[in-house]
């Protein structure tokens, strides 16, 4: 447990995990450790109207309007797939929130704050997807090397500039290094005709990686 997560009692930590409504302490040192691990706006989401909801209000707008600065984004990085005639599909935070599984409040979606927005594209167009993006203002984190997604499989761009930027990785491949449990050609399956969002097993085999990816 972090320094953070200490702040935040045990009790109050399982049922926003949960996903139950909570009554929130009028503790400052609470909201702070809430804010600090990501969970100020579902908290504010899930929490009953008082004084302890409300000192999360700030946060919760914030994480609110960030949210929308992404999904704005996502559909405007996806038009711009489509124009070029390129399949994508979104993964992941952004996923989950299009798909509407976590709850909102009065200041919007606030309740899965998200750093980044991940789309899998289909590897032999992964160039093209990034010039693509490019060209609609984009700019590569790195330079894009012409073979790159021969060995690479993901690669990144942002928009914009502050705290307005909104970072796009761009993956070939949906599992990654030695984690493979994704069977064979799943890739290809997620970006079959006509999705747009993956299907709920294959995004929890996806997620589970992603997880483990990070743990290990």
């Amino acid at each position: 447990m972090t320094p953070s997560a200490g702040r935040i009692p045990g009790d109050l930590l399982n049922r926003l995990i949960s996903g139950e409504s909570v009554d929130l302490p009028d503790d400052p040192a609470v909201a702070n450790g809430l804010a600090a691990v990501g969970l100020a706006g579902l908290a504010f989401t899930l929490g009953s109207p008082g004084p302890g909801r409300e000192r999360l209000r700030a946060d919760a707008v914030g994480v609110a309007l960030l949210t929308e600065l992404r999904m704005e984004a996502l559909d405007g990085a996806r038009d711009v797939l489509a124009d070029a005639g390129i399949p994508c599909v979104v993964l992941r935070g952004a996923a989950l929130v299009e798909a509407e599984l976590y709850p909102t409040s009065e200041v919007g979606r606030a309740a899965r704050p998200m750093s980044d927005l991940d789309l899998l594209i289909p590897r032999e167009r992964g160039a093209e997807a990034v010039r693509a993006l490019e060209r609609a203002g984009a700019v590569s984190s790195v330079p894009l090397q012409a073979d790159a997604f021969d060995w690479l499989d993901a690669h990144t761009v942002v928009f914009g500039h502050g705290r307005a930027a909104v970072t796009v990785d761009l993956h070939v491949r949906v599992s990654r290094g030695g984690l493979r449990f994704g069977t064979p050609g799943l890739e290809a399956e997620m970006l079959a005709p006509g999705t747009r969002l993956v299907d709920g097993a294959a995004h929890l085999v996806h997620l589970a990686e992603h997880l483990l990816r990070h743990l290990r």
